[in-house]
């Protein structure tokens, strides 16, 4: 009986998973705010969670915003975001080789007469079943640059600043 089959077998699968691990998809995250300083009379802080898809394969990713001290306001109700006053996920399918970022907002509302409050933000890869969401789950990576945590303190004069 031939066993010529096992090394081609084998050779090919190895390929396909070089190919999927090279060609994967990378996403970057950071949060950003328009100011170091916060005054809580002009309403609500705006922060963006900025993301991409540096990669070359579809992946399906979990944005995570929680905060601690404070309120998230309210988004639309959507079937793909899930929030409460602490805590809003959204889910996002990323499209391969975005240069730019994508951003999404939300606004911030600091607990009254808080010393302090903290952003934080996190990107999850989700399964998705699909042949790509699937590759893309599996061999995907994430990488957050700074910053992905704020925390904004209380001041003299009622307004809040970024602790360094």
């Amino acid at each position: 009986m031939a066993k010529w089959w096992k090394p081609v077998v084998l050779t090919a699968l190895l390929a396909v998973a070089g190919a999927c691990f090279l060609s994967r998809p990378s996403v970057y995250f950071q949060l950003e705010t328009a100011s170091e300083t916060y005054d809580p009379a002009r309403g609500p802080l705006r922060v963006q969670m900025k993301f991409r898809n540096g990669g070359q394969i579809w992946i399906s990713v979990r944005l995570v915003l929680v905060v601690q001290g404070a309120t998230i306001a309210p988004l639309p109700p959507e079937p793909y975001i899930e929030a409460t006053q602490r805590e809003l996920k959204i889910l996002y399918g990323l499209d391969p080789g975005t240069k730019d970022y994508l951003r999404q907002p939300a606004d911030v509302i600091p607990d009254k007469g808080g010393a302090s409050f903290t952003i934080s933000y996190s990107v999850e890869k989700s399964p998705h079943l699909s042949a790509s969401g699937l590759v893309g789950f599996v061999f995907g990576e994430v990488i957050g640059y700074f910053p992905i945590s704020l925390t904004y303190a209380r001041i003299a004069d009622g307004t809040y600043r970024i602790k360094s």
